[in-house]
């Protein structure tokens, strides 16, 4: 008996499959050292009596972030704050707003007082879960009760 070897022929649809699954192992090889990078990130500490985890802040917000940490830290209904967004990115610059997430006891208002930057404050009752899960992932825990 004679065995046949089917003749492989490579046509232009075969090409696209293949380029496409060398793209599909590419974004995922990217995506997963791109989720880790930034775990591993340090700044320079750029100002006095730093806070925890202040290297993981970009050097412009540092002081910003410790202004508002020393304030926020004055409440004794808040159980963590966590920093996330762009302040513990390298995508910062000068204008970059300050994402803070602040765990608290009960439900109230958390800031009475301005201050000369731009911030977004979430709380565990004005944030939904989906934030809350990017939060957990990606933020970084500078306060705990």
């Amino acid at each position: 008996m004679m065995s046949y070897k089917k003749k492989m022929i490579w046509n232009y649809n075969d090409g696209k499959l293949r380029s496409l699954i060398y793209w599909k192992i590419f974004v995922y090889i990217w995506y997963t050292y791109n989720i880790r990078w930034w775990s591993k990130l340090k700044y320079k500490i750029c100002i006095q009596n730093p806070f925890p985890f202040c290297e993981k802040v970009y050097p412009t917000q540092q002081r910003k972030v410790k202004e508002m940490l020393d304030y926020l830290k004055q409440d004794a209904d808040i159980k963590s704050i966590t920093l996330f967004g762009s302040s513990i990115t390298s995508n910062c610059h000068n204008d970059s707003d300050i994402d803070l997430y602040v765990e608290l006891k009960k439900d109230k208002k958390v800031i009475n007082r301005y201050f000369d930057f731009v911030f977004d404050l979430w709380t565990n009752f004005t944030a939904d879960e989906r934030l809350k899960k990017e939060i957990k992932k990606k933020g970084v825990v500078i306060y705990e009760q």
